[in-house]
């Protein structure tokens, strides 16, 4: 009998040490059916809305401006002092004089080549920096969707990317938020006046860099003699609309 009840009290503490081990593995190890796992899918689209006039002719001009420089630096000192004027003869003080003017007006007449070429420089710089070679619009759409479930929840998010030149003559490119950080220029304008803005040899677009929008950027757009890729959504973005998903 004694044998007999250790033998029905083994089985027991067996079959709950099974049934605890069990409930255990099946808390810390769940299932494929109890997992509900969302996956998030980034979907960019980019949309090239506008390219701007002799884009090719304009980033040559930029890259030879400092050749500029330095050829007119060059050129003009030994020019100016080859037909300057020489040497006065007769001797005495006037000769000195007259020499020491020369050599001064010479020297006033290089300097001014120089530093009237070197700025011609940077304001064709300043201008390429704002020159916009091409406007793009960025969508990027986020789509998180559950493994059991078919409702998808898309987040959409609009960018406007500008590029331009640098001081080299490469192509720089600016990002910012679109509506939020970009000034629209045509948002007040009626569409029947939309013609007689495209007129204007340049549109101005300003842009803020920072969020606090503190720091404004002004681009340069021709309607006029620009590649308008996608019109309708290109006057949307310059007219602040909101667009369409």
């Amino acid at each position: 009998m004694l044998a007999r009840s250790r033998s029905h009290r083994f089985s027991a503490n067996c079959a709950l040490r099974s049934f605890a081990s069990s409930s255990t593995s099946s808390v810390l190890f769940p299932s494929d059916n109890d997992s509900n796992t969302a996956t998030t899918t980034t979907t960019t689209t980019t949309t090239i809305l506008y390219k701007g006039p002799q884009v090719k002719l304009f980033r040559a001009v930029v890259r030879f401006k400092l050749l500029q420089v330095f050829s007119i630096g060059a050129v003009s000192t030994p020019m100016l002092l080859l037909f300057g004027g020489g040497e006065v003869g007769g001797g005495g003080d006037a000769a000195a004089v007259i020499e020491h003017a020369s050599a001064s007006t010479q020297m006033l007449f290089a300097s001014a080549s120089t530093f009237g070429a070197i700025g011609c420089s940077f304001a064709l710089q300043e201008f390429s920096n704002r020159y916009v070679g091409e406007l793009a619009l960025l969508s990027s759409s986020s789509s998180s969707s559950p493994s059991n479930s078919s409702i998808n929840s898309a987040d959409v998010e609009r960018k406007l990317r500008i590029s331009s030149m640098d001081f080299w003559g490469n192509r720089i490119e600016t990002v910012v938020k679109y509506p939020d950080d970009v000034e629209a220029p045509m948002r007040n304008v009626p569409e029947s006046s939309y013609s007689e803005v495209a007129e204007s040899t340049f549109l101005p677009l300003d842009v803020y860099l920072d969020e606090e929008k503190r720091e404004k950027k002004q681009f340069m757009v021709s309607l006029r003699h620009g590649n308008l890729l996608d019109t309708k959504m290109l006057l949307d973005v310059l007219s602040g609309k909101e667009l369409k998903n």
